[in-house]
């Protein structure tokens, strides 16, 4: 029986509305996810700068889904 082809899942697959069709069929690296929780993070520290905290903390629950 052959083996179901797998793609590796970039960082930038993570962000982009693809994600939802790779999901699943991909494999998502460590690296990519630390680049993913960096992203996140300095977008609340950047949001918490500009004085939108409910922004900062939509930013903050992302992480802990």
């Amino acid at each position: 029986m052959p083996e179901k082809q797998r793609y590796i899942i970039d960082t930038d697959a993570l962000f982009s509305k693809n994600y939802l069709k790779l999901k699943g069929k991909g494999l998502v690296t460590l690296i990519s996810l630390y680049e993913f929780i960096l992203v996140i993070r300095s977008k609340r520290i950047e949001m918490m700068k500009m004085g939108s905290k409910k922004r900062a903390e939509g930013y903050l629950k992302l992480l802990n889904w």
